[in-house]
């Protein structure tokens, strides 16, 4: 049986590495739909909190006219659109549509002895307009939690009762302001309103709001709480169905928040709404008015193209100075941010986007892409036992087959985990295989160097070539909308960071050139009783800080130094796209230096496994699914530009050390 595998072995490569081919040539149309999707959304819609600007006129002498003159420069700044939120009875006072009492004080107004079993809500509005505007939303709020609603009139005022005690009733949501809706839309403004799923679902009422939403021209909703509107009574009565048919009348899609997106239900609502959906990016309240505007700008900037961001949220800091007595706020700050040359409206435009009202992306979704990712899964399989082979050459036979059949079980179980899968081992084989294919032909006794230089870049060129096979596969198997609006994540991505150095390293270690158990084991023997240098020590300890500092900053939770920061705002600001420093500063110098001492002086082969996270670097840049491909491709090859850069001059530097010693190094000897 094992003569037989062996046997079985070379022609089995070759079906294996035709696979891993056809694979990659069906990823190719894959990535093609991608890119032509993310080309499809080039409108950016700059929108800017409402109820900020309310709150803030509340501290000043002549609040409307305070508004009417900050409307004027919001439309100035750039900014198209203004978020409105739900309402309740505290906001609709303060914005002087309605007089609020009490029982105890509706009494004394009226002259009449308090009833001290009473602890209702009277309401009163100011004129005949706006109790026609604004009664109907009171009265369906409070009728469907069941709380009785009654007319009150005060002299010639009219008003209402609403039997609950104030202290609740003015926090309950409501539907949102239609006047100030109607005010924001005469005004030029687009509006983006913000509601929950904090009340029972009512179709009957939500088809009459969606097409009141309509009518005032709203494309764009953003959810607030824990799901969204109509999650929690899907179950029952179909509620979530329901207001994704009604988004799809009105053509109204939504907005999810980038570093929040955990409302329950997105996903599904999603996918009902044929992925109408945009992602936005917000500088809250407490970094409008700590962040510089630069710095806003680039972050703003940085947002829309590199992260496929559509709408850009703003919130406005108030601040009280209770011992100065004044109260400040950061609409200067954020006006500066977007506007002038250096401003983020002028640079996203710069970059090739209008500024408008936003579109979703359009995804394609013909069935030959299932075709073509079932392609791709078997050349996934393929790759990955092409890459365990060689550390159990036997068992590639075996480990194709039994992946195979274990990964069409995981497709039965859950397709989506299956893809996932696939491109994770995909992701962690070709960096690693890079790798130990450049290994395998240094320690070739027959290998001939003619120049150390020139196969140094042959080799790389070899390693970077194999890794980009991960590049296809991960770009071709996660090819969905899904993943580029993260509303589903490439689970696993920390694990690419580490196992291809892990792989190679144990590679390097224990598999020398004659293979097979018994070498391994006379390899982890040598280890152990090999005598501690002061180079070895030097060495472990260069590697130890490199894989320290490696695992400090990867990740989105990983720690930047402030000099990094500045480093990287100005690679972004001179090149545009700013190239991966793990990449260009670490990964590939290294590798290059260490294919150029282990090609001339047969040592230094350690330093590629630092040279590894170069390669797995590059595939990682394509893993991050919300980057357009273009910015990841050009990122990617300013990386390995300056990477060769670097490693050039570390070479030469090198050479000119060695030469200055066999010169001078007798002299200081005598």
């Amino acid at each position: 049986m094992l003569k037989t595998l062996t046997n079985m072995n070379p022609f089995m490569k070759k079906v294996l590495w035709i696979l891993v081919v056809i694979g990659m040539i069906a990823a190719v149309p894959l990535g093609m739909v991608r890119f032509a999707a993310e080309d499809t959304s080039n409108q950016v819609e700059v929108v800017l909190d409402y109820k900020d600007i309310l709150q803030i006129a509340e501290y000043e002498p002549n609040p409307q006219s305070y508004i009417e003159d900050q409307l004027t420069k919001i439309k100035e700044a750039g900014i198209t659109s203004l978020a409105v939120f739900e309402s309740n009875l505290a906001d609709l006072e303060s914005s002087g549509r309605i007089e609020l009492f009490s029982s105890y004080e509706a009494s004394l107004i009226e002259g009449v002895q308090p009833d001290p079993n009473e602890n209702f809500t009277y309401v009163l509005f100011p004129d005949v307009v706006t109790d026609i505007k604004i009664r109907p939303i009171i009265e369906q709020a409070f009728r469907q939690l069941d709380i009785n609603v009654r007319d009150w009139n005060l002299l010639d005022q009219t008003g209402m009762v609403i039997e609950s005690s104030k202290a609740t009733a003015i926090i309950e949501p409501m539907d949102p302001d239609p006047m100030i809706m109607d005010e924001l839309t005469k005004a030029g403004f687009q509006i983006v309103v913000r509601i929950s799923d904090n009340r029972p679902y009512d179709p009957v009422h939500m088809e009459k709001l969606m097409d009141q939403f309509s009518k005032q021209g709203v494309f764009r909703i953003i959810f607030t709480g824990s799901a969204v509107t109509g999650y929690e009574e899907e179950a029952n009565q179909g509620s979530l169905t329901h207001m994704s048919e009604l988004m799809n009348k009105h053509q109204i899609g939504f907005a999810i928040n980038e570093f929040s997106a955990k409302e329950k239900g997105l996903n599904q609502l999603a996918y009902l709404t044929d992925y109408n959906v945009v992602r936005l990016h917000s500088i809250l309240d407490a970094e409008s008015s700590v962040l510089s505007p630069t710095k806003i700008s680039d972050r703003l900037v940085l947002a829309v193209t590199d992260r496929n961001i559509r709408m850009i949220y703003l919130n406005v800091n108030i601040q009280k100075d209770e011992l100065k007595a004044e109260v400040t706020n950061s609409l200067g700050n954020i006006y500066e941010s977007l506007t002038g040359p250096d401003g983020a409206i002028q640079r996203i435009q710069d970059e090739g986007f209008q500024i408008g009202i936003t579109e979703p992306f359009v995804y394609g979704n013909a069935d030959w892409q299932k075709f073509a990712k079932l392609i791709l899964w078997v050349g996934a399989v393929a790759l990955i036992a092409i890459t365990i082979s060689r550390f159990a050459p036997i068992l590639l036979t075996p480990i194709f087959v039994f992946g195979m059949i274990g990964s069409a079980g995981l497709f039965v179980l859950n397709s989506s985990l299956l893809l996932q899968a696939a491109a994770l081992g995909a992701a962690i084989s070709a960096p690693t295989l890079a790798i130990i294919t450049v290994i395998r032909q240094i320690r070739e006794e027959s290998l001939q160097v003619v120049s150390p230089i020139k196969s140094t870049f042959l080799l790389f060129i070899t390693a970077t070539g194999i890794s980009l096979i991960g590049v296809f596969y991960v770009v071709g198997l996660l090819n969905a909308p899904t993943y580029m609006l993260v509303l589903e994540q490439f689970r696993g991505v920390s694990v690419l960071h580490l196992a291809p150095i892990f792989l190679a390293f144990v590679y390097y270690m224990f598999y020398g050139k004659e293979g097979g158990l018994r070498n391994i084991f006379k390899q982890a023997k040598n280890l152990f009783m090999m005598d501690l240098k002061v180079g070895y020590v030097i060495i472990a300890v260069f590697i130890a800080g490199t894989a320290f500092y490696y695992l400090t900053r990867t990740g989105n939770s990983g720690q930047v130094s402030s000099i990094e920061l500045v480093f990287r705002y100005f690679l972004e600001n001179v090149l545009g796209v700013r190239p991966r420093l793990k990449e260009f500063g670490l990964g590939h110098p290294m590798l290059l230096l260490g294919l150029y001492f282990a090609l001339k002086y047969r040592k230094g082969l350690l330093l590629l496994i630092v040279g590894v996270i170069g390669q797995l670097s590059i595939v990682d840049t394509f893993a991050h699914l919300h980057t357009p491909m273009l910015i990841s491709s050009i990122r990617v090859i300013y990386g390995l530009i300056f990477g060769v850069m670097i490693g050039l001059i570390l070479i030469i530097i090198w050479e000119m050390l060695v030469r200055s010693w066999k010169k001078w190094g007798p002299l200081l000897e005598d």
